[in-house]
């Protein structure tokens, strides 16, 4: 295993100590209950707010979560530093924090923390070892059982209740970085080449389930909650428009959701469109008494 720089050496890697030192801040404030909700992925991803796919790496649930996060980071991202450079690797870091978080909101709601970036690095990492010796040995067996371990584990305590984990975006980081160091490092084109088509078509799946795709593959117990939401609260600011918008989003992805028909027809009947209305509330009709959405 690899020993890493000396965190006294922070500003020598910018483009790694940056993230850390972002990730620590808006830790800080998401404990203190400061409002980050325009950092954390959400519907609005799909009107243009991409930020959202890289910001959302940046809060962690507990200080743990933080430094275990960070600490692979530093391992990691400083050997990319070192061989590939600066740019490079904030590259590769974009395409993982992107990649892991827009799978993980496309099947389930979305998750917080750097975790989909690390296992991405362990994926890059361990894959590129085996074919550029600047990586051979730095992912060695303890590593690869503590990830491993790790992996499982987080999905044991998501099954039992006991600590909810973004774990399709640790899978997620894992492939995307696994197929880039293939793509990357394998010394035979066709191997090359044939990942360079895998990597292309993880994320196009990843743009389509996130977006026009989201309603058949999300597997939430609280899907088109955030949507119903976003609909109430652009009725009550008088948003018609807007209560449209997300009222139709909140259906397609919950067909069942009486409270999200029900204020659908509201806005059209504000926006003046007496059919659609009258449809939206026949199908709220037809469903059980909901709730009304609350973020």
């Amino acid at each position: 295993m690899r020993s890493p720089p000396s965190y006294t050496q922070l500003p020598k890697f910018p483009v790694i100590a940056g993230p850390m030192l972002a990730a620590i801040g808006v830790s800080l404030a998401f404990w203190l209950k400061q409002d980050i909700a325009r950092l954390e992925l959400g519907p609005e991803i799909a009107d243009g707010q991409v930020w959202r796919l890289f910001t959302s790496t940046l809060p962690h649930a507990n200080i743990f979560h933080l430094l275990f996060n960070l600490a692979w980071f530093w391992i990691f991202g400083t050997l990319l530093v070192e061989v590939w450079g600066s740019l490079r690797t904030a590259l590769v870091c974009a395409l993982l924090a992107a990649g892991s978080m827009g799978a993980e909101y496309a099947v389930f709601d979305g998750g917080i923390g750097l975790s989909g970036v690390g296992y991405g690095l362990f994926g890059l990492i361990w894959s590129l070892g085996r074919f550029d010796r600047r990586f051979a040995g730095v992912v060695d067996q303890k590593t690869v059982s503590l990830f491993v371990i790790w992996f499982f584990l987080c999905i044991l305590t998501t099954v039992l209740g006991i600590m909810p984990v973004a774990n399709v975006a640790h899978g997620m980081g894992l492939v995307l970085g696994f197929v880039l160091g293939e793509m990357l490092g394998q010394p035979y084109r066709a191997r090359r080449i044939g990942a360079f088509v895998v990597e292309g078509l993880l994320i196009a799946a990843i743009v389509v389930g996130m977006t026009v795709g989201r309603p058949y593959v999300n597997l939430s117990s609280q899907r088109g909650a955030q949507e119903a939401y976003l609909a109430y609260k652009s009725l009550t600011d008088g948003r018609n428009d807007d209560g449209i918008k997300w009222g139709r989003r909140a259906v397609r992805l919950n067909p069942k959701d009486q409270g999200a028909w029900t204020n659908l027809g509201v806005a059209y009947h504000r926006a003046g469109q007496a059919a659609e209305a009258e449809a939206a509330w026949e199908k709220a009709s037809a469903l059980p008494q909901g709730l009304t959405p609350k973020k």
